[in-house]
């Protein structure tokens, strides 16, 4: 399956993590966890993957183009424009400046587009999702009508949301946390990462059918806790204690999925998080 082999290519070239938030992000907050997508759609393996999987989900969608704020949208709508070309199915490619040119004809958007063009807008990394709404806003000053964003990677930090505000459908094609459910497995970490609990959701995920009250109930209590974590509002010596105190309550559910268990792990959590 592409999306594996890409979610482990990011892992391998574009994921890094840390036990302590040393990471500045473009939203001025510090983090655990860095990508750096441009190692991965600067890398011909990655412009492959990335052109097919984003070109199944737009092919159907009678679009003129793909592009988005440069550096980090121009080799996603590269890799994109020359699939469509392979398949028969040709997308033209744009960049949106993020100053206009100095010279010349001084435009903020360069490439095959004119105004009323139907565009996809991409980017590789959405935190807030700041940037990409910038490239929406120039996008349509420049009158060009948008489908939709897609991006690499989604941070799951509120771009989604304030993307969504401006009226424009949005899919991402990776989540952070897949990422981190990929890089834990992969280290086989756990101690002052999320890396146990991130095991327990990989097993709820594989009996999703037998118990989705447990699967849901742990994947609340998880992305609670790793966001808390990630944004330092919870630090990993109180981190590897809340982990510790939930984890046998966290066995016992997955042997014992009925509600009376999983109205006692939510209750123990929110006790150990106030």
């Amino acid at each position: 399956m592409q999306k594996n082999e890409l979610i482990n290519l990011l892992v391998s070239k574009s994921l890094k993590v840390a036990d302590e938030p040393i990471f500045d992000l473009a939203s001025g907050k510090k983090s655990k966890v860095y990508i750096d997508c441009k190692k991965t759609t600067h890398s011909a393996h990655g412009m492959v993957l990335i052109g097919n999987l984003i070109f199944d989900r737009v092919s159907g969608l009678g679009i003129d183009a793909i592009g988005g704020l440069t550096l980090g949208a121009d080799p996603i709508a590269d890799a994109v424009s020359y699939t469509s070309r392979i398949n028969g199915h040709d997308i033209n490619t744009f960049v949106v400046r993020k100053i206009p040119k100095g010279h010349g004809l001084k435009k903020v958007i360069e490439g095959d587009v004119k105004e009323g063009s139907k565009v996809i807008i991409v980017d590789d990394v959405v935190t807030t999702g700041q940037s990409t709404i910038e490239a929406i806003e120039k996008a349509r000053e420049y009158g060009l009508k948008i489908i939709k964003v897609i991006v690499l990677v989604d941070r799951q930090e509120g771009g989604k949301e304030s993307i969504q505000e401006k009226g424009i459908d949005f899919e991402s094609i990776i989540t952070k946390q897949e990422l981190l459910n990929a890089y834990y497995e992969r280290t086989n970490t756990g101690g002052t990462t999320p890396g146990k609990l991130a095991k327990m959701m990989q097993y709820c995920n594989a009996n999703l059918e037998k118990s989705p009250l447990l699967y849901f109930t742990l994947l609340y209590i998880f992305q609670i806790l790793e966001s808390e974590y990630d944004n330092q509002a919870i630090h990993s010596d109180r981190y590897e204690n809340i982990r510790s105190s939930l984890t046998p309550l966290l066995l016992e559910c997955i042997d014992n999925p009925e509600k009376p268990f999983l109205e006692k792990l939510i209750k123990e959590f929110w006790k150990l998080m106030k």
